[in-house]
């Protein structure tokens, strides 16, 4: 029996599968009603933002959500570290791209460091591997370090938190955040849909209704008359 661990879990092609599922049976019930096939697309990136969507539509609109770029990860292939400048970098290093990332981060002693010579070694050193990777990043601000990744072929990203997600052209572009006018609020920014189906995809148009808002007009469209709806307000009914 081993001892307890963390299971790493690939949250974005999780989410990433669940929307995807979603919009492949959304389709199917429009080719079904229709006659025409459609045509779905979504991304990993959308399907995030849309999974965060409380989280980024307060901090969008002017609410405090603590930041979630350091929380820690349990996947051996992956690592979070911090810049000079308090930034935080993504860092992925599957098998064959160690030496690489070794010759991006200038430390090529790691190589032939006696614990991180095969990968069974690199796991069973984790945290020390993980410290000596994070102490090299902690030299550089975080923004310098995806380019020098790049010459090597080692993915890597800065880690945006939720008030970066809310302003980034890629994401806005993509109209997975999207603004609305609200008669009462005035601007107001949102999460938008992951989906697109045949190029088009669903708009947010308006904030949800308020407790009893609609009451009257869904009790005309099933054949109650006003008189009737009156009744039953003045019972209690409904509200």
């Amino acid at each position: 029996m081993k001892p307890y661990g963390n299971v790493a879990a690939p949250d974005p092609d999780q989410t990433g599968g669940m929307i995807f599922a979603f919009a492949i049976a959304s389709a199917l019930v429009a080719r079904e009603r229709t006659g025409e096939g459609q045509l779905v697309q979504t991304s990993l990136y959308g399907s995030q933002i849309w999974g965060r969507a409380p989280a980024i539509n307060a901090i969008a609109n002017g609410n405090i959500v603590p930041s979630a770029r350091n929380m820690p990860i349990s996947n051996m292939f992956t690592l979070q570290a911090q810049g000079s400048d308090g930034d935080w970098l993504f860092v992925g290093y599957i098998t064959d791209r160690w030496v690489p990332m070794c010759r991006a981060l200038e430390r090529e002693d790691l190589v032939t460091d006696d614990r991180f010579a095969t990968l069974a070694d690199r796991n069973a050193n984790l945290e020390e591997l993980r410290g000596e990777v994070a102490s090299t990043i902690a030299t550089r601000p975080a923004a310098d370090w995806p380019s020098r990744f790049d010459l090597e072929e080692v993915p890597s990203t800065l880690i945006q938190d939720y008030p970066m997600i809310a302003r980034d052209e890629q994401a806005a572009a993509n109209e997975y955040i999207v603004q609305y006018e609200d008669a009462r609020f005035g601007t107001l920014t949102t999460v938008g849909s992951p989906i697109r189906a045949n190029g088009v995809q669903g708009r947010v148009q308006c904030l949800g209704p308020e407790l009893g808002q609609d009451t009257d007009a869904l009790l005309e469209e099933i054949g109650c008359a006003p008189e009737a709806i009156a009744r039953l307000r003045e019972a209690g009914v409904v509200g």
